[in-house]
């Protein structure tokens, strides 16, 4: 079993808070991720938007060296893969949070397309409410 690196989740204002719509994430390192909850907003991550009891396993293209859960809403999700791109999911609203050049819900993992590659993810958690 692999042992869990860091957890995340809540409904964008904190990754403590106990909503409704609240999702968890487990991340563990060179592994992958698990996520489970409230689908509504893209964060299950498995192409649907339907609510998940059972911890689901993120189908990621690369494995995770990192993993980010912005709270800039219901959650955005973020993976820096051993390939060194980032991969994102979840809620994008209209303001493009996940910098795939969309607006909308994104249900599925997509590669985020920068100029190079990433040496490391520097947010962790941030919040627009401020939080």
């Amino acid at each position: 079993m692999a042992q869990i690196t860091r957890c995340s989740g809540g409904f964008g204002h904190s990754d403590t808070a106990g909503y409704g719509n609240s999702w968890m994430a487990a991340y563990a390192s060179g592994v992958g991720v698990r996520v489970s909850g409230f689908g509504r907003y893209g964060a299950i991550g498995n192409g649907s938007t339907a609510n998940v009891t059972v911890s689901n396993n993120v189908a990621l293209p690369s494995l995770p060296i990192d993993f980010v859960h912005t709270g800039d809403a219901p959650g955005s999700l973020f993976i820096l893969g051993t390939d060194r791109n980032i991969y994102a999911w979840g809620y994008n609203n209209t303001d493009g949070q996940t910098g795939l050049g969309l607006t909308g819900i994104t249900a599925t993992v997509q590669k985020v397309t920068l100029p190079g590659t990433v040496a490391k993810i520097i947010t962790r958690g941030a919040s627009a409410y401020g939080y």
